[in-house]
């Protein structure tokens, strides 16, 4: 059934409300919940009677100093207030009979997609999955990692260190193999699209190198990817969505010169959405590439 919006409210309630009566209606799932209506009875009670579950966000929803902006088109924010929210929810999962191991896994799944392009160590997702009352030791939470690794479904990035313990000491970065994926599953309102981009580059560097690894300057500063090559200097990435915003350039920028210095490579990259610049730095060169650029730059093959 079609219904245009834009004609009177009784008429749209007075539509809803004969359709209901004269029209078979199946509701299918197990389960049906929504804002201010904890059942399929109370859902149509509050459709016919005209209730609106909408109210402004709490801040421990969204923080309103970090995503909302009164200006449209600000990457990364919304200009809405309100939405429509669930409270008090909790899953049962042994009324729905998910098995406690298959549950962990897919809190554990869920928060790493939710944080795709950012760092975690095996300490503070087995803190994380005891906060949701899972009783996961951090042997099995390594596990979990590994399973889905060997899936190809997730995969993990470590720090560029000659020491091998560092190097698996050190908090990881996370990636998605499906960036539909992420968008999907996030928990929140907004989506980092920076992120995003950090992962669609991620993944076409996976397919042609096997080693990617992410560096930290001496002075703390974050490169995104060093790729190792056979026969030629070490690739260098970093992404960014936007290089507009002067402190988020002085940042990235900084980071890449700092790492050509302390590694050797005489050029560097950074990824955007849709920039390009090249600019002369005291360790050598930097590319400001657009994405698709980059992507249709990349080789074949590794060899």
């Amino acid at each position: 059934m079609k219904i245009i919006v834009d004609i009177p409210q009784t008429v749209f309630y007075h539509t809803i409300e004969h359709f209901a009566m004269t029209q078979p209606i199946a509701i299918v799932g197990m389960a049906c919940q929504y804002p201010d209506a904890r059942s399929p009875t109370e859902l149509w009670e509050n459709v016919l009677a005209g209730r609106r579950a909408f109210r402004r966000l709490p801040p421990e929803r969204l923080r309103a100093e970090s995503y909302i902006s009164a200006e449209r088109g600000v990457p990364d924010h919304t200009y809405v207030t309100c939405a429509g929210l669930i409270e008090g929810y909790s899953f049962d999962r042994s009324g729905f009979r998910v098995a406690g191991d298959t549950y962990r896994q897919t809190d554990l799944a869920h928060w790493l997609v939710d944080n795709t392009a950012s760092l975690y160590s095996a300490n503070r997702l087995t803190g994380y999955l005891k906060s949701l009352g899972h009783r996961a030791p951090k042997s099995a939470v390594s596990d979990y990692l590994e399973w889905f690794e060997d899936a190809y479904f997730l995969f993990t990035v470590r720090i560029f260190d000659p020491s091998l313990a560092r190097s698996n000491t050190n908090p990881k970065k996370i990636y998605s193999i499906d960036h539909a994926l992420v968008t999907s599953v996030s928990s929140g309102i907004l989506v980092n699209s920076g992120h995003l981009l950090e992962n669609l580059v991620f993944t076409a560097l996976r397919r042609l190198y096997p080693e990617i690894y992410y560096y930290r300057t001496r002075t703390g500063r974050e490169v995104d990817f060093i790729v190792p090559t056979r026969g030629r200097p070490r690739m260098l990435v970093q992404v960014c969505d936007s290089l507009a915003e002067p402190q988020t350039r002085k940042r990235e920028i900084a980071a890449l010169t700092e790492a050509m210095a302390e590694l050797g490579p005489k050029t560097g990259t950074v990824v955007t959405r849709n920039e390009d610049e090249r600019m002369d730095v005291e360790a050598g060169t930097i590319e400001v590439v657009p994405a698709w650029r980059f992507l249709l730059g990349l080789p074949q093959s590794a060899d």
